[in-house]
């Protein structure tokens, strides 16, 4: 066998001993800081405070684990070159190929024939007895032609679904958004919260409050970035037992969802409520971080994702409610909702004309529904002195003509 050792010089050695040096280094920082953010991210914050700034028109979040990936990739380069080179100092090559003997592809190549064992001769059969012929067998009588089944009739979906669904027992306690323009991020908090009582990720009591000021600057700064037009902080009507009410709750909502479902909510104790001016001050940036961290990942479905249909499907509502998903809405607000008699103490809202003033939009929760009274159970963010103790009754003709109703979200954990 010939070997050939193959000696490198000094040089190739020192460039291979920085190349592993450096590629330790970016592997170790890389992955130190990413396994960090990931079971800690609160120390990744006094490290690098810089990554959590959401309200950017770039996220700079995404920009940081771009260049973890990319320094990543080059560590592992940088050992894997400096590993090459290291191993490239001997290099042993194989033996000398002895020279093939070379066949006519028109003849078979040489195969050893494999020997066959001798086979042992075979004994003489016995003749074989006739055999006794067969009986005929008796013809076998027809049977009867089976009668065609009937085909089920489709169940509907009042059918298969309870006529009442229920779910006030097992509702958080409804808050009070008072004079702040937040009826889309109070309505959302209660239906996290029925989710996180259900994890048993949140007490019962508002002791424990989510904080809903955090989703309304949120998504007002992701609107603001939108639209880049300072008026949607202001562009409100007066209708409430609170001063004003946002008229862009359609645009809101949208807002709301990608504020929740990539931020994520704190706690209220946090980030509280300022009134009536709820974007006095910005979060900090450690709410971020503890929001990441407290609960699990905010889901969301549109129920109404599609608006070519003349009326709502209630159906689908009633199955989420039934399910145990408490459902977003959002409405047109009618001047007869809020003047007298208006809503009273029976909760029950009176039916809404088209002629009358629209005086802005409003977002409550569904939370049962009853088939009897062809009315849905509304949460509302009032307070318990309004209403049924904090909750109303929409017609099911109310919710569903899309001129008065819409925006149908569901929420749920991952």
């Amino acid at each position: 066998m010939t070997k050939i050792q193959i000696s490198f010089t000094l040089y190739h050695k020192i460039i291979a001993s920085i190349m592993l040096f450096l590629g330790s280094v970016c592997l170790c920082y890389s992955l130190g800081l990413i396994l960090l953010y990931y079971q800690n991210p609160i120390k990744l914050y006094y490290i690098y405070p810089w990554v959590f700034f959401y309200n950017t028109e770039i996220n700079i979040f995404y920009i940081w684990i771009f260049f973890q990936y990319i320094l990543l990739q080059i560590g592992t380069l940088l050992i894997t070159w400096g590993i090459r080179i290291l191993r490239g100092q001997t290099i042993h090559l194989p033996k000398p190929f002895e020279r093939l003997v070379k066949h006519d592809k028109s003849e078979p190549l040489p195969i050893a024939p494999t020997p066959t064992t001798p086979t042992t001769p075979t004994t003489p059969t016995t003749p074989t007895t006739p055999t006794t012929p067969t009986t005929p067998t008796t013809p076998t009588t027809p049977t009867t032609p089976t009668t065609p089944t009937t085909p089920t009739t489709p169940t509907t979906p009042n059918g298969v679904l309870p006529p009442v669904c229920d779910l006030r027992p097992i509702m958080p306690p409804v808050l009070n958004q008072g004079e702040t323009q937040a009826c889309t991020c109070f309505a959302t908090v209660n239906c996290l919260r029925f989710h996180l009582l259900d994890l048993g990720k949140n007490a019962p009591d508002n002791t424990n409050m989510l904080a809903p000021a955090f989703l309304f600057y949120n998504s007002r700064a992701k609107q603001y970035n939108a639209v880049k037009d300072p008026s949607i902080c202001c562009g409100c009507k007066e209708y409430s037992p609170g001063k004003c009410v946002c008229v862009d709750t359609g645009l809101m909502m949208d807002f709301v969802l990608d504020s929740v479902s990539e931020q994520n909510i704190c706690l209220s104790e946090d980030f509280p409520c300022r009134e009536p001016n709820i974007t006095l001050a910005a979060p900090s940036t450690l709410c971020y971080v503890t929001a990441l961290n407290l609960f699990p990942n905010v889901h969301f479905s549109q129920l109404d994702s599609t608006y070519n249909a003349k009326t709502n499907n209630l159906d689908v509502i009633k199955n989420a409610l039934y399910n145990n998903f408490p459902v977003l809405i959002c409405i047109l607000i009618k001047r007869s909702f809020y003047d007298s008699p208006g809503v009273g103490a029976d909760g029950m809202v009176p039916a809404a004309s088209a002629s009358e003033p629209t005086l802005g939009g409003h977002a409550m929760l569904i939370c049962g529904y009853d088939d009897h009274m062809q009315r849905f159970i509304i949460q509302n963010s009032w307070s318990e002195k309004w209403g049924d103790k904090g909750y109303c009754y929409l017609q099911y003709s109310f919710v569903a003509d899309i001129n008065l109703a819409g925006n149908f979200v569901a929420f749920y954990y991952k």
